[in-house]
Order: structure tokens, then C-alpha cells, then sequence
């Protein structure tokens, strides 16, 4: 049920972002869809495992995750140069409008509230070898254990290469109510705020 990544997969796994979080976009087509390849992109080229699950054709779930020791060996993207020549056009033209440049900047700032919570994880003596980098689940196929699936695969492959414990970053737009009721420790958090709207950025951490 679980697969292994495809650099072919990309497009699918673009659309299952845009189906989670499209209808918080606003701009142009062309600028909704460079947003989402550009998250997924960067998201994917920062993983070194990337796992799909896959139903009647479509992405049904994803999970990308890193491994900080005893990274596995092409299990991420197949062709990386590529994806980053892509990504560069992509910003590139998401910077020439109002919109897209708001939009990378937001990211931009999600960036930096995670570089804060890094410190601070640092700070008050958390340690983790591994993280889970972004988890999505259509709305579609919530409900069926499929993200579930996922981390235990991800978790078993980790405990194999001697991680113990990991961390994940989220924010309060995201379902961040199903790590605490699934074991993870919020170990730290920071308050910010765009368009005047606040956000709670969140890490969690969890022995595995």
C-alpha cells in the first residue's frame, strides 16, 4: 500500500496540497499552482525518505521525513538538480506579482518562526535525530489510518538506523490536535501573526 517516492509523483502530490489548502489562496491560477509546487518542492528537495500512498490512480497520503544520521540512500528525489532549476523559475515568477511575492515572503516567515523554534528546542535540551517534514492526507481518504501508516512506516525505518527521537514543526492552521492526542511532546512554540491574523507556530518532539 506504502510506495516509495517517483519524481512522477510530484504533480499528485502538489494537487493533494491544493486540496488541503488551495481555498485559503487567493491570486491567479498560475500563481496558486506555482505556490504549491514551489511548497512541495522545497519540502521534498529538504527530505531524504519520501512515501506515498496511493488510491484508484490519485496521491491519497504523503510523507516526507529526514533522517539527520544514517540517511537512506535514494529513497528521496529521483532528480534534484531538476527540481531546483524548477523551483528557482517558480519563485522567480511568483516574485514578479503583489501576490506571489506575498506569498513567498509568508513562507519566509514560516521559515524563520521554525529557525526560532529550533533554538529554542536547543536551548531548553532537546535532542532528536529525525523529522517528519510534511505529512498530508486528501480529504478524501482522512479517517482510514493512512497517515498513520505512514509514520509507522517511517518510525520503523528510523528505530532500523538507531533514531530515537524525532521532531516535527506545525503551525495552527494545521491539524496540530492529532500529535498531542498521538503521544508528541510540544516542545516549544512562538506567536506571530500575518495580515494582522495570529498564528502559533508549534514543535513537537516525540521518542520513538
Amino acid at each position: 500500500m506504502i510506495s516509495a517516492w517517483q519524481d512522477q509523483d510530484f504533480e499528485g502530490v502538489a494537487k493533494l496540497f491544493d486540496e488541503l489548502w488551495g481555498w485559503e489562496l487567493e491570486g491567479s491560477e498560475q500563481e496558486k499552482r506555482d505556490i504549491s509546487d514551489l511548497y512541495i518542492a522545497g519540502s521534498a528537495l529538504a527530505s531524504n525518505r519520501l512515501r506515498v500512498i496511493r488510491e484508484n490512480g490519485d496521491i491519497a497520503a504523503y510523507l516526507g521525513s529526514v533522517f539527520y544520521q544514517n540517511a537512506p540512500q535514494e529513497q528521496g528525489i529521483q532528480n534534484p538538480s531538476a527540481f531546483r532549476q524548477a523551483a528557482a523559475v517558480m519563485e522567480s515568477r511568483l516574485r514578479s506579482t503583489p501576490f506571489g511575492l506575498e506569498s513567498v515572503e509568508f513562507n519566509d516567515l514560516i521559515n524563520e518562526a521554525n529557525r526560532k523554534l529550533k533554538a529554542d528546542m536547543i536551548a531548553k535540551g532537546f535532542e532528536w535525530q529525525g523529522e517528519l517534514k510534511l505529512l498530508m492526507t486528501s480529504p478524501l481518504y482522512q479517517g482510514r489510518g493512512m497517515a498513520r501508516l505512514l509514520i509507522d512506516d517511517t518510525f520503523d525505518e528510523m528505530r532500523r538506523r538507531g533514531i530515537r527521537n524525532v521532531i516535527l514543526y506545525t503551525d495552527s492552521h494545521c491539524n496540530w490536535q492529532y500529535y498531542e492526542k498521538t503521544g508528541w511532546t510540544l516542545a516549544a512554540e512562538h506567536e506571530w501573526s500575518f495580515r494582522e491574523e495570529p498564528i502559533r507556530a508549534l514543535a513537537y518532539w516525540k521518542t520513538i
